[in-house]
């Protein structure tokens, strides 16, 4: 398969054996010359790993859906959803620190066509050819 995932998870991020394990992974993937290594981290910023990976992706959506989102996905209700949301590094200041922005605001085949879009630069910039050309469904 031409995608390999890494998820750090919040918790993960701040635990120093366990943000060691993820560098040693990435680290391994990184000499198997794949064409795209995604490194999933929620807090990336708020963490301090940046500096792990060569490219940030950020997706962005309008406020009023993160939080109705956040709300439904967790079960949480509006004022612990908010605090949770506080919590964070904005958005705004996240997308400015970001190489690539995915708007997830729209319909999910207006998002799955730019990460498709944002896929095939990747694939064109990494000079690797992959297994598949095209995202798996």
């Amino acid at each position: 398969m031409s995608i390999t995932v890494l998820v750090m998870t919040a918790r993960a991020s701040r635990t120093p054996a366990i943000a060691a394990e993820a560098q040693r992974r990435l680290e391994e993937l990184a000499r198997r010359n794949l064409p795209l290594i995604v490194y999933e981290a929620p807090l990336l910023f708020e963490a301090g790993v940046e500096e792990r990976v060569d490219d940030v992706l950020v997706v962005l959506v309008d406020p009023a859906q993160q939080l109705a989102r956040l709300m439904a996905r967790d079960g949480r209700g509006e004022a612990d959803a908010r605090s949770r949301i506080a919590a964070q590094l904005p958005l705004a200041d996240k997308a400015a620190r970001a190489d690539y922005l995915i708007d997830n605001s729209g319909s999910l085949e207006e998002t799955l066509a730019q990460v498709r879009a944002l896929y095939r630069h990747l694939l064109r910039r990494s000079r690797i050819a992959p297994a598949s050309p095209e995202i798996p469904e």
